[in-house]
């Protein structure tokens, strides 16, 4: 799925270079990135004092600056940790996202402020802290301002063997919910597109139009990791066993109880005839990283 490209803006603090001569501080040139070529000649013959390193001060994410003459450096994007311990968080059921270090794309390089596009393949990563650093040409890199990573965001249909049947009702004679039957004769469709995400189906034996059976299915799923799912979105439709039969009612869904990461699905039937409907669920989250 395609996602909108970001642009990051760093704030940059004036940066001071030059030649020191005896008795004399260096000289400061304001907001020059980049070492002059003559002042790199003459310091491998003597020692000279180090141009400052540049310092990121803020993120300015409205800011429209335009380039400034100089070549530009690098604007470094580091996500997660190196090390192998981290901490657990609420939600995250025990992924840990792969330490991701990736270089933005420079789009200006200013007297004091540099930007670019953040790379829209970055994946496996949770929203979370980041650090941002400004690399000059030269070598010298600033220290690491902590920003706020949003993640690209991914969307998937929930397949059928990520949810748990807490009942399915037993008041017609055979009776199917997803892979949970009592009857052998039972079984989901293989030609159901797209896949969903429940299937049932109440089968009775005989056909009685003045005999009505009415019965409840109730489904859970747990999503994790920055997943969610969305009631809007997911749907639930007939499929009529008795085509020629107008009787047949639609199911009713109902999600009392459920939150946006953990569902309750409790589907109402009715029938005198077969009854079978499905449904598929919609989630999103971190392109990347598993819901489970």
């Amino acid at each position: 799925m395609k996602t909108k490209r970001t642009t990051v803006v760093l704030t940059l603090i004036e940066i001071a270079i030059g030649v020191a001569s005896a008795g004399l501080q260096p000289a400061v040139a304001q907001g020059v990135l980049t070492a002059k070529p003559l002042y790199s000649g003459l310091c491998a013959i003597a020692a000279c004092p180090q141009p400052p390193k540049p310092v990121v001060k803020a993120l300015d994410s409205a800011s429209v600056v335009s380039p400034g003459d100089g070549n530009p450096g690098q604007i470094v994007l580091k996500i997660g940790s190196k090390f192998s311990m981290r901490l657990i968080r609420l939600g995250d059921n025990g992924y840990r996202p792969p330490y991701v270090e990736r270089q933005l794309t420079v789009l200006g390089w200013a007297d004091g402020h540099a930007f670019g596009q953040i790379p829209t393949d970055i994946s496996g990563v949770m929203d979370g802290t980041a650090t941002l650093e400004v690399w000059r040409s030269d070598g010298s890199g600033s220290n690491a301002l902590p920003v706020q990573f949003k993640a690209a965001i991914d969307m998937k249909l929930l397949p059928m063997v990520d949810v748990a049947v807490q009942s399915c009702s037993n008041q017609a004679d055979a009776n199917l919910c997803n892979n949970s039957s009592d009857s052998a004769q039972l079984s989901i469709p293989p030609n159901l597109k797209p896949a969903p995400t429940l299937f049932a189906v109440h089968d009775k034996f005989l056909y009685q139009q003045n005999h009505r059976d009415y019965g409840s299915d109730v489904f859970t799923f747990t999503l994790n990791n920055g997943w969610t799912w969305d009631r809007a979105f997911s749907m639930l439709w007939l499929i009529p066993g008795c085509p020629n039969d107008p009787s047949n009612m639609e199911p009713g869904l109902d999600t009392t109880g459920s939150t946006a990461t953990t569902a309750k699905l409790t589907v109402k039937w009715s029938s005198v005839c077969d009854d079978e409907y499905s449904g598929t669920v919609l989630m999103q989250g971190p392109i990347g990283v598993p819901w489970k």
